[in-house]
């Protein structure tokens, strides 16, 4: 997870990233879990299927008879070592558990007779995130949000209305740099502890999230790069107030280029001089 999202620790989590569908983010990370279980049942249910299958059942209880079998020392390492982690149990107990959850939804059992598509539907039933884990990581996250008019409670779903917009609007990476920074996931010096002035050059200011949603000098980007009032707060900063779909994919785009600015500051990458170009390139970046 730190090498495919890196940021603060525990900024985003497995469970979220695999529930992404529920807050309309394009792309989910894949339950390796359900996917290996599925994987197993294939083989069992179509593998050799033109000569009666791979008859795992029968073969498994054929080889828990030869435990009882005390012929030699060999055979005893045998029995512990190799043969109870054998994968003829593995695919047995995964076909058992598959009959379990088919007992338990009988409705899906009719969908699962083709080989076509099998893996895949399989999958779905051995999820092992539970639907709506992704609020449940946004309102913790969100909850951290002190200086934040919105109650609590509305947060979560406020932010998924966003998602849901930019999903429709705009591009993966402008989706991604939003979740990013609802979540809190921008490595300032404040998400680490520590204390810095701001990356801007505000005079007075910090380097944290809350400063930036009503920094003099990103109200100016805004204004000269999106021809947008910049935002007055965090509540503003990050669209929670009920405002036009239009309004929210450019301050989305903003968040975008100034995620990316900020960046580039931190690797000296910029000088103030060249905060507002840089930002405009980010923009017409995030568009593409």
């Amino acid at each position: 997870m730190q090498a495919l999202f890196p940021g603060p620790t525990a900024w985003i989590l497995p469970q979220c990233v695999k529930d992404a569908a529920h807050i309309h983010f394009p792309i989910a990370l894949g339950d390796l879990c359900a996917v290996s279980q599925a994987a197993k049942i294939r083989v069992v249910r179509f593998e050799n299927e033109h000569h009666g299958g791979l008859k795992v059942h029968a073969r498994a209880a054929r080889l828990i008879g030869h435990f009882n079998e005390s012929c030699s020392l060999d055979h005893v390492r045998w029995c512990t070592q190799w043969a109870r982690h054998s994968f003829i149990f593995h695919l047995a107990e995964a076909d058992r558990i598959f009959e379990q959850r088919i007992g338990e939804e009988p409705s899906v059992g009719t969908t699962l007779c083709k080989r076509e598509g099998f893996q895949k539907s399989v999958t779905s039933l051995f999820k092992s995130v539970a639907t709506g884990s992704a609020m449940i990581h946004l309102r913790r996250r969100m909850d951290r949000w002190v200086s934040m008019s919105t109650l609590p409670g509305h947060r979560p779903n406020k932010a998924r209305t966003v998602l849901e917009v930019l999903k429709r609007k705009a591009t993966p990476r402008i989706q991604a740099a939003y979740l990013r920074t609802i979540c809190d996931g921008w490595c300032t010096k404040y998400r680490f502890q520590g204390h810095g002035p701001c990356a801007f050059g505000c005079r007075g200011g910090q380097d944290k999230l809350h400063h930036y949603a009503c920094c003099e000098v990103v109200s100016g980007l805004f204004a000269a790069g999106l021809n947008l009032h910049g935002p007055a707060g965090l509540d503003s900063f990050l669209c929670m107030h009920d405002i036009e779909e239009e309004v929210i994919k450019t301050r989305a785009v903003g968040i975008y280029a100034l995620h990316r600015l900020h960046n580039g500051v931190r690797h000296c990458q910029f000088t103030p001089q060249e905060f507002q170009g840089a930002f405009n390139r980010f923009i017409t970046e995030g568009l593409k």
